[in-house]
């Protein structure tokens, strides 16, 4: 029977039987009424008018001639899709497979714009929300207290805040500097008596701290360092909108660990205690020891670029190809450094233990090739490059999968402030010419006709 349909001004021609392919879909339903009541008119066409848009209702007719749907040039695949829901079809199940991959791609790349946007949204509201913003904007002296804490939080946020943003920057080089200055014998001045007895100490660096003390100068740097690290610490906690989004930053869990060495030597210099100290001396090896965190303050001013903000991003995405890559070289640590100890077991000199062979398999399959623990049997060359091989193939597997995730991230924020920046040039441009038409209306009739969401094949 022939079945004419007119969808949004479109004639469609087609038989009961392919409508009838899909019995529970909702064309099959409407076609099957109207067949009833014609039935009972007398007439042996029928004719249906479907309010529908026809560049897509073709797709429809597709799925119950075929089974399948080819998207086309420049079709949306959600505008399909929405159609293809509506007439009660597995939309899916209805994609032909050369399709298939580009709509996988498509719905990857939403995916991670999505989770693009909202990262971003949490870097940028994670230490106070709308509603200590808003109580700022309504109180005169919190609102200051609010300006004050953005000034020192974010140097993007200002003129003034970037030029603080830049000292702040050269006093931790500085810091970093005085951490490096203190271990080297330059910076160090020699003792008329050493600290501790050292005449059965062999370590040179243990020698060198009894026997010397850091320069005066050093000194002075350091406390200057250390009074604008504790004053800028204490001015943000105290003006932060919120103390408990302050304790759960990592950033400032690092500023606190930085202080910490430079108050316990304060400490030791007012109270003239380090003479004849060696467990004085063990105490100040563990405080130096949390000077390392000076180095990660520099991530503090690193997060604010776009690239590092995204590499982190990619990370994060890349949970599970790292735990892969992780899981990959310890499997082949454990094999290869078995073997390697069978395989050497008649050497004295090489591989005592397998633990040691831990740390040449690392090493080997890295291809770091240390060279401190190295095979010298037949057996012992031939699972050394068993392992070097081994090495590249694991860790090439999963790299190009992170590798591809921050690519995607970093094309994905870029043309994101790429829009920003022509929002902004719109705003200004219909300000001055158009003061009548919204700009953000301008700007998403712009965007909105760009070619995302849409397969090209």
């Amino acid at each position: 029977m022939p079945i004419k349909l007119n969808v949004d001004g479109g004639t469609f021609l087609t038989t009961y039987s392919t409508i009838s392919r899909y019995k529970k879909a909702k064309l099959f339903r409407l076609i099957d009424k109207k067949k009833q009541q014609q039935e009972h008119q007398g007439n042996g066409e029928i004719s249906l008018f479907i309010d529908r848009n026809a560049e897509y209702f073709k797709y429809i007719l597709d799925i119950h001639r075929v089974g399948s749907v080819h998207l086309t040039h420049g079709v949306c695949w959600h505008r399909l899709k929405e159609e293809i829901e509506f007439w009660e079809l597995d939309a899916r199940a209805s994609l032909s497979p050369c399709c298939a991959q580009h709509v996988l791609e498509l719905e990857e790349r939403e995916y991670m714009a999505s989770y693009l946007e909202k990262q971003l949204e949490c870097y940028t509201s994670k230490t106070t929300s709308s509603s200590d913003r808003n109580s700022n904007r309504t109180n005169r002296c919190r609102s200051l207290a609010y300006k004050v804490w953005t000034f020192l939080e974010d140097p993007t946020s200002s003129v003034l805040a970037q030029i603080w943003g830049i000292f702040f920057l050269l006093i931790v080089l500085m810091s970093v500097f005085v951490q490096v200055a203190m271990s080297h014998p330059i910076f160090r001045k020699e003792l008329l008596v050493p600290n501790w007895d050292i005449a059965n100490e062999t370590n040179p660096k243990i020698i060198m701290f009894a026997t010397t003390e850091v320069q005066t100068f050093i000194w002075r740097i350091e406390n200057v360092n250390f009074v604008v690290f504790f004053l800028e610490l204490i001015i943000r906690f105290l003006l932060c909108p919120s103390k408990s989004q302050f304790f759960k930053c990592i950033y400032n869990w690092l500023d606190i660990l930085c202080i910490m060495p430079m108050i316990f030597f304060l400490a030791v210099d007012m109270s003239d205690a380090k003479h004849d100290k060696r467990t004085l001396f063990l105490a100040s090896y563990i405080f130096s020891a949390l000077g390392v965190f000076r180095i990660l303050r520099l991530f503090k001013f690193l997060r604010h670029f776009l690239c590092v903000r995204v590499l982190l991003l990619a990370m994060k995405a890349s949970i599970r190809e790292m735990a892969l890559l992780m899981i990959l070289l310890m499997v082949g640590m454990l094999l290869f450094s078995n073997l390697i100890y069978f395989a050497e077991l008649h050497v004295d000199d090489e591989f005592e233990t397998i633990p040691i062979g831990f740390w040449w398999a690392i090493v080997t399959m890295t291809t770091v090739g240390y060279g401190d623990k190295h095979p010298k049997s037949s057996w012992g060359y031939v699972i050394g490059g068993l392992c070097a091989i081994c090495g590249m193939l694991l860790i090439g597997i999963p790299i190009p999968a992170i590798a591809n995730n921050f690519n995607l991230l970093y094309a994905m924020a870029r043309r994101k402030r790429m829009l920003g920046q022509r929002r902004i040039n719109h705003n200004k441009y219909t300000s001055t010419v158009t003061p009548h038409l919204d700009a953000e209306d301008v700007t998403d009739i712009v965007l909105s006709s760009g070619s995302s969401g849409h397969i090209n094949t």
